[in-house]
């Protein structure tokens, strides 16, 4: 069997994204799979470090962008997630800053993207990387025979499955597994830009219809896929890489000793909301409890006007953006976990901080209306929704402070599958089943 993967996002590129589909090469090639990955080249400020090794063939794919936009990415790192735009900004920087954050261009989310560059050339690299070989292949081949078994694409950017779809409607690819991290014109966070949005919406029936097989990282977005396609869609959660150790104590939140609360990672103020738990932090300091919150992320502006208003400021140990390593010490050391249910619960967000907790140890404190993040802490054990208003949030964790409420003792098995390479094995499995 051979097996490309496509992604502009792979190591050392950092990012979630980019651990993803590097875990589904590792799988593959473990499972003695011949597996090639199509990316794009890395700029200098996209490479961390990366140890971890892989015996799959790698193709880094420059392409060129016009001039005006690549002296804009040199600025705003236009090609990066999209940010809120900071009070030192000119006001052309928070301009774009703001449709950037608005609509999801040149994110890696909506189009246009930078990417959108890369197309033509990596698919201009798998033809003749085909063609080349059927031309040296034995007598036996047949030159129309497509060269790869599987494509899969793992988007977004939305260039991915373009570059997918491609190969597939060639010959070249003979099944095509679309992989969307996120939707694309039905996107939670991001709503595009008129009039690419129409574009966007023929680009994506294309792909919805042309792909042989759907996987995406949670039900909902499960749901959204399985009513604009015909194809199977099965969900392959991001999962966590470190190892869970499992314990038989619960932490010891004593109200009469120092509480360390922490959060990791982005917050997405206008989707997820932290007053509640602010609030009930707020409330117990009255009654003389002494709760800190240590906050590690690019959202200290956001943090601290919300425990400015709640009058926690106090509180609060804000680190800004620290390195993954440091991020998983903090965790670890805390004795709960902030997290944050979207404030649409059927948006279906599940963000890879979640997972990341799972096998961190602590157990996870979690606020607004029950939805996908629930359900996960649900199966697992390994946390409690407080509730969605600042009183339920406050009373839920008084309970756990009184010793009225106790954690739930964590599920091993249901935790186990979610590492990430037990998702990547059901990933491979998908793929190996369509060539069967």
């Amino acid at each position: 069997m051979r097996l490309l993967l496509v992604s502009p996002y792979f190591p050392p590129q950092r990012g979630a994204a980019s651990v993803r589909v590097w875990s589904f090469a590792h799988q593959a090639v473990q499972a003695g799979i011949h597996t090639t990955v199509l990316t794009t080249t890395k700029h200098p400020d996209q490479i961390e470090s990366w140890t971890d090794t892989l015996d799959a063939d790698i193709h880094e794919i420059d392409f060129a962008v016009p001039k005006p936009l690549k002296r804009l990415r040199s600025a705003q790192k236009i090609d990066a997630p999209a940010k809120a735009p900071s009070s030192s900004q000119s006001f052309l920087s928070k301009s774009i800053a703001n449709i950037r954050t608005r609509t999801g261009i040149y994110s890696s989310v909506r189009m246009p993207d930078l990417t959108g560059y890369w197309v033509n050339p990596a698919t201009q690299w798998a033809n003749r990387s085909a063609a080349k070989t059927n031309s040296t292949a034995n007598s036996t081949t047949n030159s129309t025979d497509p060269y790869w078994d599987v494509v899969l694409s793992s988007g977004g950017p939305y260039t991915a499955h373009l570059v997918a779809m491609n190969l597939k409607k060639s010959g070249i690819a003979k099944s095509w597994v679309a992989d969307f991290r996120d939707l694309w014109t039905a996107n939670h966070a991001f709503k595009g830009l008129f009039p690419f949005t129409r574009q966007e919406r023929r680009l994506e029936n294309q792909v919805l219809t042309h792909a042989d097989a759907l996987t995406t990282v949670s039900d909902p977005l499960a749901q959204w896929l399985s009513a604009h396609s015909v194809a199977p869609v099965k969900v392959i959660y991001n999962g966590f890489g470190e190892p869970w150790r499992p314990t038989t104590s619960t932490p010891n939140l004593d109200p009469t000793s120092p509480i360390k609360l922490a959060y990791t990672g982005q917050l997405y103020a206008k989707y997820q909301d932290p007053k509640p738990i602010l609030s009930a932090i707020a409330t117990l300091h009255a009654q003389g409890i002494d709760i800190t919150l240590t906050i590690a992320g690019a959202s200290s502006a956001c943090w601290t006007k919300y425990a400015e208003q709640a009058g926690v400021l106090d509180a609060l140990n804000l680190l800004g953006e620290v390195s993954h390593d440091q991020a998983l010490n903090i965790q670890r050391n805390a004795h709960a976990l902030l997290a944050f249910e979207w404030k649409d619960p059927h948006a279906g967000v599940l963000t890879n901080k979640l997972f990341e907790y799972i096998s961190a140890g602590p157990p996870i404190l979690l606020t607004g209306h029950q939805g996908p993040m629930t359900h996960i802490l649900n199966r697992t054990r390994r946390g409690i929704n407080l509730g969605h208003t600042p009183q339920q949030a406050q009373q839920t964790l008084q309970k756990l402070l009184n010793g009225k409420q106790s954690f739930p003792l964590p599920n091993p098995d249901e935790i186990t599958k979610l590492s990430r390479s037990e998702q990547s094995k059901n990933m491979i499995r998908l793929c190996q089943n369509l060539v069967s």
